[in-house]
């Protein structure tokens, strides 16, 4: 088999040999199985190291970094999944000069995601974007999404052994999920239920939600004002009204309104356990 471990290493080693550091990202929504994925996606394309919410891992080992996973709430697992923490950023860009690599898997919930991470931890500009529509199934997507919504299931693609040695705070459980490997050579993964996926969108105050979501679409653009922000539930649905100010400019840009509702949306969904989020969002210039 072309991606057998022997003959990835040694392509690996050519690869080295005759090519630049190149930088891949792999990109879909949270919950729709990334991290399941990620080391299919890192075989196919002969990539040694990935890097998963707040993780350097390599061949089922973790090498440097902090879980996002195993943070006690939601703010500290954003932080955590953007290398807010500059302590966090040296580990992992220490640990990457370190290593003897040819290319480098970033996952992600955006493709501006995955370029600030890129550019903060210091890499070459990414090569090549993947996203999860190329590699799973609209009915494989569904599935990890219901999983992830119904049971707060998240996976780290590294063997069970790392996990309980490294954060033996997780709670850990085996499903269908990881039983079912995508192919022969796919490393073991492990189920988690990190602690911020425990709490209720009702444990949450308007201010704290008003905060991850600033968080999460600070590290978007920076340059971003924030003029207003309501939420209040309709009908199971919970809605949240949001206002921003952008800087104007000459460059094409993408639809920056739909951008920031599905931010809005990813980052109540993957924090704060919202299923059902309707987001209107305003944008004016300045």
């Amino acid at each position: 088999m072309i991606n057998s471990p022997p003959i990835k290493k040694f392509v690996s080693f050519i690869l080295h040999l005759f090519e630049e550091t190149t930088v891949f990202a792999f990109v879909g929504k949270s919950g729709t199985g990334k991290s399941h994925r990620a080391q299919m996606v890192a075989d196919k394309y002969y990539i040694d190291l990935i890097i998963d919410d707040g993780l350097l891992i390599k061949d089922g080992k973790i090498l440097a970094g902090i879980s996002a996973k195993q943070e006690d709430n939601a703010m500290a697992a954003v932080r955590a999944a953007i290398f807010e923490r500059a302590v966090h950023r040296t580990d992992v860009i220490n640990a990457i000069s370190e290593e003897n690599y040819p290319r480098i898997l970033i996952l992600g919930t955006s493709v501006k995601m995955v370029d600030k991470i890129a550019k903060r931890l210091l890499l070459p500009p990414i090569k090549k974007y993947i996203r999860i529509e190329d590699i799973a199934t609209a009915n494989e997507i569904a599935i990890a999404e219901r999983v992830r919504s119904e049971e707060g299931k998240h996976i780290i693609p590294v063997p069970t052994i790392e996990i309980t040695r490294r954060y033996p705070s997780i709670a850990y459980r085996t499903s269908e999920i990881d039983t079912k490997p995508i192919s022969k050579n796919s490393l073991e993964k492990t189920v988690v239920t990190p602690t911020f996926s425990k709490a209720t969108s009702n444990a949450f105050t308007d201010d704290e939600l008003m905060q991850i979501i600033k968080e999460c679409i600070l590290f978007y653009d920076k340059t971003i004002i924030l003029r207003k922000f309501e939420s209040k539930r309709v009908n199971g649905d919970f809605c949240v009204t949001l206002e921003a100010l952008m800087k104007d400019t000459d460059e094409i840009v993408i639809n920056e309104e739909a951008e920031l509702r599905h931010i809005v949306k990813d980052s109540l969904f993957k924090y704060a356990g919202m299923k059902n989020v309707k987001a209107s969002v305003l944008v004016e210039r300045y």
